[in-house]
């Protein structure tokens, strides 16, 4: 959430550093400043998220903002910008979402926009919306050369760079969500099916019993004889909740994709090593590997309820999307 406007907006010799308000009439400068929040960031401090909605822009008094952009599961830095410069233009200009995410480099003093106030200044002074189009025009060239250089061949052949360039091509984060979605319906299928073989009542307890059964990890043995079935009551009720729901329905609507990722890897762990010694076990490895990506991954917000949430709160204290 944005603050609350304060009444105090920046001075003459402010208006006069920032490189959006060239041309503009010095007697419109109380103007100017009456349209600008102030606000500060912490270092570290999300200001707004990637493909989220632009509903304002920034002009940055004091301290440095880094814009960059999520590729598969790499983060890659665009720019980082100092006092006088300005963000989050493009979202206004193209109405438009943001093309990369902002995050304060050090800590931050701004100016903040918002969209109708923005909307107001650039029809009364075209100068603004000028220094915009030059601002992006350039921008654009930047990102293009960057791209270019990026795409010269190297003089040495590195492992790292061509495994990066292959992951950017043909495996961003969005591509994820179809494996995500894939996980949950499987989870959900599954619980049904188990509830058919009554393995969350009595069934359960032969199941564990012969998980025990030779198993050759004896801590792992241990457990399942000490705690798990004596107590197989509970353990069956818990996954009885948490395989449809948060392995399941969470999964495949992208609700805390990292939270209900780390439990659906846990249940896969476990039964990796129950599997040890009795039937081929690397299929769960396979799976927990993916569950492992979509927690690091931002895979849920692709077509999913984490996006929503992301775009409203960005800077969660807790990292459930």
């Amino acid at each position: 959430m944005e603050s609350q406007r304060e009444n105090r907006g920046p001075t003459p010799d402010q208006i006069k550093k920032m490189a959006m308000f060239e041309g503009v009439p010095a007697d419109a400068w109380e103007e100017v400043a009456e349209d600008l929040y102030p606000r500060h960031f912490a270092e570290g401090d999300l200001i707004f998220a990637e493909d989220s909605l632009g509903e304002a822009m920034y002009l940055i008094e004091a301290g440095e903002v880094r814009l960059g952009s999520d590729v598969g599961l790499q983060r890659e830095t665009l720019a980082i910008l100092g006092p006088g410069e300005h963000f989050g233009e493009t979202g206004l200009v193209e109405d438009s979402r943001h093309y990369a995410w902002a995050r304060a480099h050090t800590d931050v003093d701004a100016w903040v926009l918002y969209r109708p106030d923005f909307e107001h200044l650039v029809a009364t002074h075209p100068a603004i919306y000028a220094n915009l189009s030059k601002s992006i025009n350039r921008r654009l060239s930047e990102a293009d050369r960057a791209v270019e250089e990026s795409s010269a061949v190297p003089t040495a052949f590195s492992v790292q760079a061509f495994l990066r360039r292959t992951w950017q091509a043909n495996a961003p984060a969005g591509y994820l969500v179809l494996l995500r979605i894939l996980l949950g319906a499987l989870f959900i299928t599954t619980a049904f099916e188990n509830l058919q073989k009554d393995l969350y009542g009595e069934g359960f307890q032969s199941f564990v019993e012969s998980w025990a059964a030779g198993n050759p990890i004896g801590p792992y043995r241990s457990f399942l004889q000490s705690l798990v079935i004596p107590n197989w009551e509970v353990f069956a009720t818990v996954q009885l909740i948490l395989e449809p729901t948060v392995m399941g329905v969470f999964l495949l609507i992208g609700l805390f994709t990292p939270l209900s990722a780390l439990v659906a890897a846990l249940f896969m762990g476990n039964l990796f090593l129950a599997s040890l010694g009795k039937e081929w076990p690397w299929t769960y490895l396979v799976i927990l590997g993916v569950l492992i990506a979509l927690m690091a991954s931002r895979a849920g917000r692709y077509l999913g309820v984490d996006q929503m949430l992301a775009e409203r709160f960005p800077n969660p204290r807790i990292p459930l999307w």
